[in-house]
């Protein structure tokens, strides 16, 4: 729940030239992601979801899936962990319906898109693609499988919602406050008492979570020394709840508005609450304040710049909240779904909907994920048999491997102390990632403490390997180009200044 809670400040904005444009084109990117089934890379456009009975704009979903891997190098996309992926996935998705309803509120305020802006659009476009003319953007269209008329009308739907998003955002500013809480961090506890939205009486169960939030409310304003004994006991937060309900030091942007709302109206050793989120109901303890150093290559306009985008992200959140309450959203998708049952740590369920989605994919990925939900259902056999099973499938697998699959294997042996198995997966890394300095950094980093005398000399001597080779590289590029030194007694020997040895 700590997660959950916790939203990224800012955006994940795209830096890489060519996978920016292909998400502005909604042009998939998910087959890095694919392992080894090419049959499979056209598997993220089938039907994702339903909002108010209408299909979830696949498109829209393809490029904010796509943005969050932007700025995140290539060497480094083969390690990401599946959990983050699915959050991707997940996060995608829920963009996507917010997406949806600004623009069905903006069509119905009329809003307008004028040919000239249009053109503009398609202009900026060409030039992120450094192409000739539009011809060669239909051209590059054509070749991913995208119909212009559909391109056009999405690069519409882009321009309705900007415009719309422009009243939401339009009035938003920054105020000195905003700036003296950007650079404070606070640390807190929490109590939660979940409201599960999805009964079919939501009011009464709303009501009476209320009442068990205010009960244990009085409980801890009565002692409020046993906060961290009471977070233990009752707080549907298990993830902190073991805790003492510790949040850690927060910092603005890092909790949903309304929790960090109140934890910037406590003083030291005040509690507040209950207060409703989407979670539930909370009941917060702060514990102390302090002020975080300003990082010195941050300008005051820089400053300025982050603030208003987040005060404006949080503004349009706001603006969407009454719009969520009523609608109607059905994932579709299975690994979207197990996802959202996980986080709601609803783990049966979720091993269902995982299951059902190996059914569709060959992602041996979700393995990992069908291990760490027997995990928390406290099935040690069937967690530590899926990760074998999916170890197994990889080696029959042409091709591609894994390093994610392997270091989730590491790590859930690690976890059962279950040695042999763990340190055989060292010796298959090992061999398998032989020279690959990114995967090799992950293992000297990570475990080290784990593994053999034999293979920590195998890892440091790959690694003395790879550092030699730079240090080569490096030594023939400067006598190519010549270094400052040398350059300097070429000058002294032409002017008859060098020294005579």
């Amino acid at each position: 729940m700590l997660n959950l809670l916790r939203e990224r400040a800012k955006e994940i904005v795209a830096t890489t030239v060519i996978l920016f444009a292909l998400s502005l084109l909604g042009i998939g990117t998910y087959s890095f992601l694919n392992r080894g089934d090419k049959d499979k890379e056209e598997e993220v456009t089938s039907t994702l979801g339903l909002v108010n009975g209408k299909p979830l704009d696949q498109y829209y979903y393809n490029r904010q899936f796509n943005q969050a891997f932007a700025n995140i190098p290539s060497e480094q996309r083969m390690l990401l962990d599946p959990d983050i992926i699915d959050y991707y996935r997940y996060k995608a998705f829920q963009e996507t319906v917010d997406n949806m309803l600004m623009l069905e509120e903006a069509n119905k305020q009329g809003i307008k898109v004028f040919p000239q802006e249009m053109n503009y659009r398609i202009e900026q476009l060409v030039q992120a693609y450094s192409l000739k003319n539009v011809g060669a953007l239909k051209k590059l269209i054509k070749e991913n499988k995208i119909d212009w008329k559909v391109f056009k009308e999405q690069q519409k739907n882009d321009i309705i919602v900007s415009k719309f998003l422009s009243g939401i955002t339009g009035r938003v500013s920054v105020t000195p406050l905003d700036k003296e809480l950007a650079f404070t961090e606070i640390k807190a506890r929490h109590i939660l008492i979940k409201v599960d939205n999805n009964v079919s009486d939501n009011m009464e169960e709303d009501i009476k979570q209320l009442k068990k939030a205010e009960s244990i409310n009085e409980m801890v304003l009565g002692n409020k020394g046993n906060f961290a004994k009471i977070a233990e006991r009752f707080s549907d937060d298990k993830a902190t709840a073991v805790k003492g309900g510790d949040l850690g030091w927060v910092g603005r942007g890092q909790m949903v508005p309304e929790f960090e709302l109140m934890l910037n109206k406590l003083s030291p050793g005040e509690v507040g609450g209950p207060i409703r989120t989407m979670y539930g109901y909370h009941i917060i303890l702060v514990e102390d304040k302090r002020e975080k150093e300003k990082p010195k290559n941050l300008t005051e306009e820089r400053i300025d710049q982050m603030l208003l985008q987040q005060k404006q992200q949080e503004a349009v959140q706001e603006w969407l909240k009454p719009m969520k309450v009523s609608i109607d959203v059905q994932i579709m998708d299975s690994q979207i779904k197990a996802y959202d049952y996980k986080i709601n740590q609803k783990y049966d369920e979720a091993l269902i909907e995982y299951r059902r989605s190996l059914m569709n994919t060959n992602d041996l990925l979700t393995y990992t994920q069908i291990a760490r939900v027997y995990d928390r259902l406290g099935d040690k056999d069937e967690a530590v048999r899926s990760i074998r099973k999916a170890l197994i499938l990889q080696k029959r697998v042409q091709g591609y491997r894994y390093p994610s699959l392997y270091f989730a294997g590491i790590d859930l042996y690690i976890k059962y102390g279950l040695v042999d198995l763990y340190t055989s997966l060292f010796d298959d890394v090992l061999a398998t990632f032989k020279g690959k300095e990114v995967i090799l950094s992950v293992i000297d980093n990570n475990y080290r403490k784990e593994m053999t005398k034999d293979q920590l000399t195998n890892l440091d001597a790959q690694l003395k390997l790879i550092n030699d080779e730079k240090e080569k590289a490096e030594q023939s590029k400067q006598a190519q180009t010549g270094s400052p030194f040398s350059s300097l007694e070429a000058l002294d020997s032409l002017s008859g200044n060098a020294k005579a040895k």
